[in-house]
């Protein structure tokens, strides 16, 4: 029987741990070293485990890195506070993740006091980008080009805890897709959603140190108010003038957003979050009197270009249906003309019942 010296050293870039240890074996010990390199091979994942055999003492770096874990989460602005979300990093970004949660409340209520799911936009959009970045870490700048959203069941507005599960479906250089779903404790979903990124150049300069100053701002209980409140979102009483459904031969104006710096993203645009939202209560706003029993079911908002300046929207039903009203929505920034929208949510739809 003899005892060989084995030195365990933890690289990754720097020498970070070492550990000495004895291991006894009975004769020639390469069936432990081989064992120990399957072993990582199978349970370090990105990491590429390496050993060297010297006379006497073996030698034994644990992995050598070969990737950029994505572990530290994003950092929250604004939206995130005023929203109540809490932002968490990714390991792998290819299988479902719990990047990030929402505590409920009245910002989880529209403007007629319904419960909505739209409150979750900010949250899915940023964490959905966050698999995207754990999958592939070059691509630390990306923008939302796409965010659908599907409405299974009403959220609760008392305090619980819901969660995004997210994980990236596709992804190259020039940014991809993702999948997601809002859960509750009980494992219950209440959102589906499919967000499509596109990689662009870093922000501009001062626009990350705006994103931080506002981020660093105090709540209070003036902000524990319904959605479209907390957004500051104004003229919203645009539903139909009749009683029943109608199409319109046109787009009616909606609700406008002022501009405000709070709702800016670290690209230095409004957030993608914000303008989801605007637009799905929008498209509630333009619903006849008789649509109160309504509840938004799907929402697909498709970003055209960024938006730097106040927005007004535009909206018209599309399909007035007795169980389910489909209504297009127009975005339009401040600094752009009526035919160049900034977001386009083509045919929200809305479902009827009790």
């Amino acid at each position: 029987m003899w005892y060989d010296k084995l030195a365990l050293t933890y690289l990754g870039g720097a020498v970070l741990r070492a550990v000495s240890i004895w291991v006894t074996a009975l004769g020639d010990a390469p069936w432990y070293f081989n064992a120990m390199y399957a072993l990582m091979r199978t349970s370090v994942a990105g990491l590429r485990p390496i050993y060297k055999v010297d006379s006497g003492l073996v030698e034994i770096p644990i992995c050598s890195w070969n990737g950029t874990f994505n572990f530290r989460a994003p950092t929250s602005g604004r939206v995130e506070r005023l929203l109540r979300t809490r932002l968490r990093g990714a390991m792998d970004g290819t299988i479902p993740e719990c990047t990030g949660s929402i505590v409920t409340g009245p910002w989880c209520l529209d403007q007629d006091g319904r419960a909505t799911g739209l409150s979750a936009a900010a949250l899915l959009d940023q964490t959905l980008a966050t698999s995207i970045r754990a999958a592939a870490p070059e691509l630390s700048t990306m923008v939302t080009t796409e965010l659908q959203l599907n409405f299974l069941v009403p959220p609760p507005s008392d305090g619980t805890v819901l969660e995004a599960w997210t994980r990236s479906g596709f992804v190259d250089s020039r940014g991809g897709v993702a999948f997601g779903a809002l859960r509750g404790p009980d494992a219950r979903e209440y959102v589906h959603a499919v967000g499509w990124f596109q990689a662009v150049h870093s922000a501009p300069t001062g626009a990350l140190d705006n994103f931080h100053r506002m981020g660093a701002l105090p709540l209070g209980p003036t902000f524990d108010v319904t959605l479209d409140k907390l957004l500051g979102l104004r003229s919203l009483a645009s539903k139909a003038a009749d009683g029943g459904p109608a199409d319109s031969d046109g787009f009616v104006k909606g609700p406008d957003l002022p501009m405000i710096d709070e709702f800016l993203n670290r690209n230095g645009t409004v957030h993608g979050g914000v303008t989801t939202m605007m637009a799905g209560l929008a498209a509630k706003a333009a619903m006849p009197p008789d649509s109160d029993s309504f509840d938004l079911q799907s929402l697909r908002l498709v970003f055209l270009r960024p938006a730097t300046g106040p927005i007004t929207s535009r909206a018209r039903i599309r399909h007035p249906g007795r169980s389910l009203r489909i209504v297009d929505v127009g975005l339009f920034s401040g600094h752009t003309t009526p035919g160049n929208p900034t977001s386009h949510a083509p045919g929200a739809e809305s479902k009827g019942g009790e």
